[in-house]
């Protein structure tokens, strides 16, 4: 899938739907922010609970860095000095060394670029 033309609302929904095992995920809005929308938050109902929690992991590190650390996720900040600002986001099956089954993903935003990395996991699991 290529996951680098999905709004962030998109990848922010996939990523939600690959986190829930255990099919506690009632339904999946968008809301748009009152400025003028770049991103849209998604937001979640979860099963049997009143409240609707907000799901924003492609810009909120609270919700991206238990995804990050869980799944062993490596974020590189951009090479200094370059004019092009594009954050790389990888991850390796061999803990640690560096094969061609690596998988890796790059973009401006870092917390994006991990959660694409992350949805390629899961896609290789597949």
């Amino acid at each position: 899938m290529n996951y680098e033309d999905m709004s962030d609302f998109e990848i922010n929904k996939t990523v939600m739907i690959a986190i829930d095992s255990k099919g506690d995920v009632e339904s999946i809005t968008q809301r748009k922010t009152k400025l003028r929308c770049i991103n849209a938050v998604a937001m979640v109902k979860i099963k049997g609970c009143d409240e609707i929690v907000r799901f924003n992991p492609c810009n909120d590190p609270d919700d991206a860095w238990p995804i990050i650390l869980e799944y062993g996720i490596c974020i590189t900040s951009p090479t200094v000095g370059r004019k092009k600002k594009i954050w790389s986001a990888s991850w390796n099956e061999d803990g640690g060394r560096w094969s061609s089954g690596d998988i890796k993903h790059g973009d401006k935003n870092p917390l994006r670029a991990a959660m694409i990395c992350f949805l390629m996991m899961k896609d290789a699991e597949k």
